[in-house]
């Protein structure tokens, strides 16, 4: 084996594939260290054979596992994709890696494995094959038992597996198999773990400001929302060319909606002649046709129908604009069948505004909207997207004044903890805490439950003062138990 020629071979693949896999968001030159490499390798370094860190949306997965990818790959081969397509057989992972490294690298997986190793050994060489977004994955089942296939005989020796996965995903897919083969770190939204910090942070900010022909000072608000790479990106998004000041909302919410505004107004300029009701219209029916087949990933087909539903003969050049505007995209693996949204968060915002118009909640009664809310969630227990969307129903519904009866039906004692969880970070997407959302957190501090805990406590954090002290929460309650309504306003 000519190792200089091999690693040049297989590097230039990795640095390809990081452009496919970052989804256009990954940008190394405003990427700052906190640390987290270092660590990272040394867990590679261990006796296990891989590792596998998991996440919130946001957090900074991919971006780490890019920049991972690019420090590994200076003296490592290092092979990075997606696992967005589909994986019908328990092999067909497994044979899929071995069918690019058998076309790209002229290695035999399936029949050479010992030899690869063995070729490894001598050369003082690792093989690191990452796996980005097993989440987004069409079929999670399916996904379940190629991956456990994949991990028993691949990771092996120098050969390393790395992958990443939404934390609440990996725990309903994990193999206690896995456990024993690969390191878990838990990627946790507290602040040492930040991606975007100080000292680096304004740096980072006026990078992003610029690129995004944006002006104003950044204030301690901001600085907390845009703590994530994801966040930091929507908001960009959100405010491109135009001056942020002290007067505007942090709420999450309300970034996403001014986000998918930006969208409207792009395509209505492309479609002059479509509505932009319409425009609005499609884009929701295409977030629901995800919704309703439970992934991350569907087929471009089901996408061009929809859309030819609702606009006919303009359908191909209205889903190559959602591409332009970088709403939807293909998946990471090149394959034109399949098709992602850019973001996660603004997929699991658009159908949950979907859902909530849908059911004309705005002008219902509370015992219906707690009624829809128990149907969905027995309906679609096993969706995956059930729990995000429900983080962004809340505070849709707190936009209403309705958002206490979601709060109330899933406080109760035999809700899976996990919904429990789910309610925190809903709050923090409300990005201000009232009495009621108040009272949720303060009963939930007293769980005995430590992963509830912990939810609390960086709901806590992340709102810091918009969350009331003790003194200001007690005059609220007794202001809203009197029966005075002037003084309740």
């Amino acid at each position: 084996m000519d190792w200089n020629s091999l690693h040049k071979t297989v590097t230039a693949h990795c640095k390809k594939n990081i452009g496919i896999v970052g989804k256009g968001n990954y940008n190394p030159e405003i990427y700052e260290s906190m640390g987290r490499e270092r660590f990272m390798t040394d867990m590679l370094n261990g006796e296990k054979s891989g590792i596998c860190f998991t996440g919130p949306a946001g957090s900074g997965k991919t971006t780490l596992f890019c920049r991972l990818a690019e420090i590994w790959s200076k003296e490592n081969l290092v092979f990075i994709d997606g696992v967005y397509a589909c994986y019908p057989e328990e092999t067909s992972l497994f044979y899929s890696i071995a069918s690019s490294f058998s076309t790209h690298f002229g290695f035999d997986l399936i029949n050479g494995m010992d030899q690869f190793i063995e070729e490894l050994n001598v050369a003082k060489r690792k093989c690191i094959i990452m796996l980005d977004g097993i989440d987004e994955c069409v079929s999670l089942n399916e996904l379940k038992e190629s991956l456990h296939y994949a991990i028993v005989h691949l990771a092996r020796g120098p050969v390393k597996l790395v992958i990443n996965c939404r934390t609440s995903i990996w725990q309903t897919i994990v193999n206690h198999t896995w456990l024993r083969t690969l390191q878990l770190f838990n990627w946790q939204p507290d602040d040492d773990k930040a991606l975007f910090r100080d000292p680096h942070f304004n740096v980072v900010m006026h990078t992003y400001f610029t690129k995004y022909m944006i002006s104003g000072s950044v204030n301690t608000k901001i600085r907390e929302l845009c703590r994530f790479p994801g966040f930091i990106k929507l908001f960009c998004e959100a405010h491109r060319g135009r001056p942020v000041t002290e007067n505007d909302s942090i709420r999450y919410i309300d970034i996403y909606m001014r986000y998918i505004s930006n969208i409207v107004t792009v395509l209505a300029k492309a479609f002059p002649l479509m509505p932009p009701k319409t425009i609005v219209g499609v884009i929701e029916r295409c977030a629901l046709t995800f919704w309703q087949s439970g992934s991350y990933c569907i087929s471009k087909a089901k996408i061009d129908s929809v859309a030819g539903e609702l606009i006919g003969n303009d359908a191909p050049k209205f889903i190559a604009a959602l591409q332009h505007v970088n709403l939807i995209k293909h998946s990471a693996s090149g394959n034109d069948n399949h098709c992602l949204f850019g973001h996660q968060l603004i997929l699991e915002y658009l159908i949950a505004n979907a859902i909530v118009k849908q059911k004309l909640w705005i002008n219902q009664s509370r015992e219906t909207v707690m009624n829809d809310i128990s149907a969905i969630i027995k309906e679609y227990s096993t969706n995956q997207f059930l729990l995000p969307v429900l983080e962004f129903v809340l505070p849709i519904l707190e936009m209403m004044g309705k958002h206490h009866v979601m709060i109330t039906m899933l406080m109760h004692k035999e809700v899976d903890k996990s919904y429990k969880i789910m309610l925190c970070r809903a709050v923090t997407k409300m990005g201000q805490v009232d009495i009621e959302s108040w009272q949720m957190l303060r009963e939930l501090e007293k769980n005995e439950d430590a992963d509830i805990r912990a939810e609390v406590a960086s709901t806590v954090y992340l709102l810091g003062e918009n969350i009331p002290g003790d003194q200001v929460f007690h005059s609220l309650c007794l202001i809203q138990s009197t029966d005075d309504a002037a003084i309740q306003r």
